[in-house]
């Protein structure tokens, strides 16, 4: 079993968690999320993780130039430890606690599109052909400024050294709303803990999406938007009751939603129960908007991520931050 984190999820855990700091030539140095993260990986009981780094959302501004535009860029000071100090101890941490540890990233795409990736390839969703394809159209490393500071360091593609054949699941170990939607596959399950201890074994998810099935959220959050990620909803003429009962009735999977979108774009007549809210979305010139938010808020296949190899001195690190395995 593969189990996959959301690196900025887990940081916002350990920074809330702990509230520990060490003393450096005269500074005192916040280092709950490095203790939080050494914690979390030596206690899991899984021998094969994945931390997926976040990049500078540039393909979702490509599609919404206000996404996440209410958010601050994160900058080292937000979890109090150097960022390139900490993905050293990372990628260092495997060897000496005898795990396979990969810090995975792709350029211009969240950590979200880095888990849905690695969702679809341990779900076999994803042909070689379309890994090699992707990867051919993957921007570079150093276009992405949240990225581009670590250009120096070592990376090759995931694929490389992680055989997808090997797993027949995949835990993810967030707590975003987001991420419910891969639960759409079977053989994915959430952890909303940082221990892997708090399995998310069935379809439920949180009231946040109203509870309901994982296929369900894309359209759930295309119609009514996701403040979050400051996408805006699309104006509707119906109740949120009689939404929801159309979300439930007509779009239980995103590719009911995707032909739903495709077959306004392209002038088809929609004639089954949905006419209606066809006819509203063409008059009201929201058929573009409806596409946006489908690109943005929809988790599937976006590219075979990059992994930082091996890339920090783990005892110098320790030494230098106090902290110990």
């Amino acid at each position: 079993m593969l189990y996959v984190i959301d690196f900025s999820n887990f940081c916002y855990k350990f920074k809330c968690a702990y509230k520990l700091t060490t003393k450096i030539s005269g500074v005192h140095v916040n280092v709950s999320v490095p203790f939080g993260w050494i914690r979390t990986l030596k206690g899991l009981p899984f021998n094969d993780i994945i931390i997926a780094l976040d990049g500078d959302p540039i393909q979702m501004c490509s599609y919404l130039p206000s996404y996440k535009g209410q958010r601050s860029k994160e900058p080292d000071e937000e979890i109090g430890f150097p960022r390139k100090h900490l993905i050293s101890l990372l990628t260092s941490l495997g060897p000496a606690l005898g795990k396979n540890i990969h810090v995975a990233f792709s350029p211009g795409q969240e950590a979200d599109q880095v888990i849905s990736s690695v969702v679809h390839m341990v779900a076999k969703q994803v042909t070689p052909m379309q890994a090699r394809l992707q990867s051919m159209q993957r921007m570079k490393l150093e276009d992405d400024p949240y990225l581009s500071r670590f250009k120096e360091l070592d990376h090759a593609d995931l694929s490389s050294t992680v055989n997808w054949k090997d797993f027949h699941s995949v835990v993810v170990g967030t707590t975003d709303s987001d991420m419910y939607q891969l639960l759409r596959f079977d053989n994915v399950f959430l952890d909303t803990s940082t221990s892997g201890k708090e399995i998310q074994s069935g379809q439920s998810t949180p009231k946040m999406v109203e509870f309901l099935k994982p296929g369900c959220i894309p359209a759930y959050k295309a119609f009514w938007g996701d403040t979050s990620d400051h996408v805006p909803g699309i104006n509707l003429p119906m109740k949120k009751d009689d939404v929801m009962r159309m979300i439930t009735d007509y779009f239980s999977t995103p590719q009911e939603l995707l032909k739903f979108s495709d077959d306004l774009k392209s002038g088809k007549p929609i004639t089954n129960g949905l006419a209606g809210l066809a006819n509203h979305l063409i008059q009201t010139n929201q058929v573009s908007a409806l596409a946006t938010n489908i690109n943005i808020t929809y988790l599937r296949y976006y590219s075979d991520p990059f992994y930082f190899k091996e890339t920090g001195d783990l005892q110098s690190i320790l030494v230098k931050y106090g902290l110990h395995l």
